[in-house]
């Protein structure tokens, strides 16, 4: 892929005064590295990279700096190639941590009892994955009513719908309200969602994760100990059981230790990449 068309949009958007760019994307990643390889892009190029697993794409030679939220992350970056890689607390919504008060509110929406255990099911903004067996290996393990993220999928919201005991959402605003009223977070991809629910504590489990680079940023939640990866409905039980959250205050230290990604957007004083 030459990302010829959006590197000249790129270039095309940069102004005289701009001091660096920032990436989130693969393929933005990829036109910044063309453009400072080919000397069009004058000012640093940085790579934030916002997943658990860092997927090829996502390393560009011209790119001048990879940001990255763990260790794991840090090495596979390296090992593709990326030039000088730096961990970074993640940019995450500001939230407090969880109090009780929107489960309660989730649960009266919902209509759960109050002690009923939600097991949130995150499947992306496109319902993807294999939802349609999550959800009733939730209900298998008695343990949990599963409450699905359907997203934009309205087929898989109204095959859910059917399924007895499963609760199914279409497209929701805030997310991270609910994330944090849920008794734990289902995931199946690794995406933005298990920094939204990594952010209050809420428990994060890995549970049929998609093929490919689903599977490795589950290997990698796991790894880093960030979010355990049952494999069977009697092991998923046992998870939503346990119920432990990442220690809030734990992994808040261990990100206030690093260089937020607010101090990267003053020129040179995070990382001396100033133009």
């Amino acid at each position: 892929m030459s990302g010829r068309l959006p590197a000249g949009r790129v270039a095309a958007a940069v102004g005289p005064e701009t001091g660096f760019v920032i990436s989130t994307h693969p393929f933005a990643s990829r036109a910044l590295g063309l453009l400072r390889r080919s000397g069009r892009l004058a000012v640093p190029a940085i790579t934030y990279l916002t997943d658990p697993s860092v997927h090829p794409l996502w390393i560009s030679s011209g790119v001048d700096q990879h940001l990255a939220l763990h260790g794991t992350a840090a090495e596979q970056a390296r090992a593709l190639g990326a030039r000088d890689v730096r961990l970074i607390a993640p940019l995450t919504p500001r939230v407090a941590p969880r109090d009780g008060g929107e489960g309660s509110r989730l649960r009266a929406a919902l209509g759960p009892a109050p002690d009923t255990t939600l097991a949130l099911i995150s499947s992306g903004s496109e319902g993807a994955g294999d939802v349609r067996t999550s959800a009733p290996d939730v209900r298998a393990t008695g343990t949990a009513v599963p409450v699905v993220l359907c997203g934009h999928n309205e087929r898989l919201r109204r095959s859910l719908e059917a399924e007895p005991g499963v609760v199914a959402l279409g497209w929701v605003d805030g997310l991270t309200d609910i994330i944090r009223g849920a008794d734990c977070l289902i995931q199946n991809s690794g995406g933005f969602t298990t920094l939204e629910a990594l952010s209050p504590g809420t428990p994060l489990i890995t549970y049929r994760p998609l093929p490919g680079h689903g599977e490795t940023s589950s290997s990698a939640l796991l790894r880093e100990g960030l979010a355990p990866w049952p494999r069977s409905v009697p092991e998923l039980g046992a998870a939503i059981l346990a119920g432990t959250p990442v220690a809030a205050e734990g992994i808040g230290r261990q990100w206030a230790e690093r260089t937020s990604l607010v101090d990267v957007l003053d020129p040179g004083r995070a990382f001396g990449l100033a133009s």
